[in-house]
């Protein structure tokens, strides 16, 4: 399976700003540059503006690493890698 994945996008984290009436919307997109209220209120709608869609991501790997493969219990490997190196394959592992 090929799933590039993005990240938080910038011009997806503005509008979800707009979005959520989160006055304080920071270029680095880093929640320790905001207050935690901003920062719950994001996270609550992360699933919302999230352009990956890692919440669906994570239950089709969890399905696939749980489910056997066409009757045969058979060990499981999955690759992931980010070839920019800005956190997204943390967020995926997380």
């Amino acid at each position: 399976v090929h799933w590039p994945t993005f990240g938080v996008v910038p011009a997806a984290f503005q509008k979800a700003c707009r979005e959520y009436d989160v006055a304080e919307c920071p270029s680095t997109m880093q929640p320790s540059n905001m207050t935690a209220e901003n920062v719950h209120t994001l996270a609550k709608a992360f699933p919302k503006w999230d352009v990956d869609h890692l919440a669906q991501r994570v239950e089709i790997l969890h399905s696939r690493l749980q489910g056997d493969l066409d009757g045969h219990d058979l060990a499981r490997v999955i690759f992931f890698h980010c070839s920019c190196g800005c956190d997204r394959t943390g967020e995926l592992a997380a």
